[in-house]
């Protein structure tokens, strides 16, 4: 970040001509930009009417997200961290929490960091939008805009035009991640292009020089048997080089050995001359150092499989050989528990890495591609907080390729089938989101787990390969309990609205379908479901599963136990139609919707 994005003091000492801060500093706190899963932002500033909120303690605290960190050009460092709803400062004061951030208009919104040309900055959606101080477009945001914004994994703006380019995973059963470009002064225009086969996007950075970016994620391979997890080729964390006007394929290149994988790649920065990547691995620990005429060189247009060959439906390609990854992958760096956000000095030598666990932040020297100091960073204190680095840990999967967060982000799901059952017959079942999980036992599509530490145990065995002791199966079920997931969009609305609202009616009208047929036997209680097994049939395919809970159940398509309905007006209308379900069928058009819309909420 430039000089108006800092707050730098004197105090800083050299080591080997570099300009390096006082170990025992605090960080210097600035504008706050925070990657938050609420609908819209403001603009947090060092100035101006900004009025804290007091915001509740959680029962079970969970480390702050790192989402942004700089290098000022006296060495020192700027960093903002955030969790959800709630917004950690960390500065020369001490450390503040607040929940919300009010601005001159009294409007209480959200922020986030974007990728631009420049490097991040600080995107603010509400009445306007805005990066930074510089408005982009003002009047209201389309809320269709502000959901996509919310909904993405990754965000970057063209500075030269003015657009945003949105990276999201979609999960609809077949790994699929949307690119979206579009400009908020046109907001029905845009351009998309749907990529299968990727999932997990983790960052976002745009080529300081050249109109492409680079995402990181991962590759699943879902249609594979659990058995070749040991093999390493059930997940790939890759990279793919993506052109700015999405007229070329994609690329798609590893970031893996033959031998050793680097799970859950994430935040992603170029050096200022472009000719460097850094990726942070959350699950590995480490940042990779990418060569970029060498990653272009291994992409094309020599070694590529001809453009001309790739299905037009796909627009994207792989390259895949273990051969290429060392040419250009030119080093690993060891870091601390769980890096999340990266930042570069302006002459590119010193590299801050700011963790989820472990220490607050460290430096590497980009020359030497060694860290050279450490700065504060307190242990992990209670027993969620170690679940949760548990549950982003590769180390304890074979080769370190994957983590129980590649199939659940954020502990919610990928919307992907997998071999589940550890009894060597291929049965692949759809991923279940572990979100607020109190209450709706048995666990497992089954219902063969009574208590969620039983099956933590045997996926870690089953999939992993992994021997969780009792204390690692302890802390997992804490992180696991300490998760709830947010609102559903039309709860949200509803909840907004006034109750005489049309939706509010419709829903209401849907609770009563709900009731009247019956629904309620099964999915009773707070929980919506009754703990219980039934035998199901659906073209023809028979078996005893667990009732699934229904909450948040707009926000866990697909549905059934294999995915097989992309939406619940699919189940009704063409999964189910003569199963237990299959008195919806019989609704009319307009209850149907209801009743969908009534499930929505929950």
């Amino acid at each position: 970040m430039r000089g108006n994005f800092w707050t730098a003091w004197h105090g800083t000492t050299r080591r080997n001509g570099i300009p390096m801060p006082v170990r025992d500093r605090r960080l210097a706190a600035v504008l706050v930009a925070c990657l938050l899963l609420a609908s819209s932002a403001v603009l947090v500033r060092t100035s101006g009417a900004v009025e804290p909120v007091a915001v509740e303690p959680a029962a079970t605290p969970l480390p702050e997200i790192p989402v942004w960190i700089s290098v000022s050009k006296g060495g020192d460092l700027v960093e903002t961290r955030s969790r959800q709803r709630r917004i950690q400062i960390t500065g020369p004061a001490g450390t503040r929490q607040i929940d919300r951030v009010k601005t001159d208009s009294g409007r209480g919104d959200w922020s986030r960091t974007v990728s631009t040309n420049r490097g991040p900055r600080w995107l603010t959606v509400g009445e306007r939008i805005a990066l930074s101080d510089t408005p982009i477009a003002t009047g209201p945001l389309p809320a269709n805009r502000q959901d996509e914004l919310a909904r993405a994994a990754a965000v970057a703006w063209i500075e030269s035009t003015g657009e945003f380019v949105t990276v999201e995973n979609i999960r609809s059963g077949r790994a699929e991640v949307r690119l979206r470009r579009w400009s908020p002064l046109r907001p029905l225009e845009g351009v998309d292009r749907l990529l299968s086969g990727l999932n997990a996007v983790g960052g976002v950075a745009l080529h300081p020089r050249d109109p492409w970016m680079l995402i990181t994620h991962q590759v699943p391979k879902a249609d594979l048997p659990s058995t070749q997890t040991d093999q390493g080729w059930v997940f790939t964390n890759a990279v793919s080089i993506v052109p700015l006007d999405f007229s070329k394929p994609v690329v798609t290149l590893s970031l893996d050995l033959r031998t050793e994988s680097f799970a859950n790649p994430g935040a992603v920065l170029f050096s200022p001359e472009g000719d460097r990547a850094y990726v942070a691995h959350l699950g590995a620990d480490v940042v990779s150092v990418v060569s970029i005429p060498r990653l272009l060189s291994a992409a094309g247009p020599g070694n590529q499989t001809s453009p001309a060959s790739v299905p037009e439906s796909t627009g994207a390609y792989n390259r895949f050989d273990p051969r290429l990854v060392r040419k250009y992958v030119v080093g690993r760096i060891p870091v601390g528990a769980g890096p999340s956000a990266l930042g570069l000095s302006d002459d590119g030598r010193l590299l801050a890495v700011a963790h989820r666990w472990g220490p607050l932040a460290m430096l590497a020297d980009t020359t030497r591609l060694t860290v050279v100091e450490s700065i504060g960073g307190e242990p992990i204190s209670n027993a969620a907080a170690r679940g949760e680095r548990l549950f982003h840990s590769g180390r304890l999967s074979p080769g370190g390729q994957f983590s129980c967060a590649s199939c659940h982000p954020g502990g919610d799901q990928d919307g992907l089938n997998w071999d589940l059952p550890g009894d060597g017959d291929p049965a692949f079942l759809n991923t279940k989101s572990l979100l607020s999980l109190d209450g709706t036992g048995p666990y497992g599509w089954r219902g063969t787990s009574a208590v969620l530490t039983d099956r933590i145990r045997g996926t870690l065995s089953h999939l992993f390969g992994y021997a969780v002791t009792d204390a690692e199966a302890s802390d997992l079920d804490a992180y696991l309990h300490a998760l709830s997931a947010r609102p559903s969009s039309s709860s949200d609305a509803v909840s907004k609205g006034s109750p005489q609202s049309e939706k509010a009616r419709e829903i209401e009208v849907g609770r009563k379908q709900f009731e009247a047929l019956g629904c309620a036997k099964c999915h009773t209680g707070p929980n919506l479901t009754d703990g219980q097994t039934h035998a199901l049939e659906a073209n023809g395919e028979a078996g005893e599963f667990e009732t699934p809970s229904l909450r948040n159940l707009s926000l866990t398509a697909p549905y059934w136990h294999d995915g097989r309905a992309a939406t619940l007006a699919e189940l009704f209308e063409t999964v189910d139609p003569q199963g237990p379900h299959g008195s919806v069928s019989k609704l009319s058009a307009e209850d149907r919707t209801a009743l969908v819309q009534f499930l929505n909420s929950r």
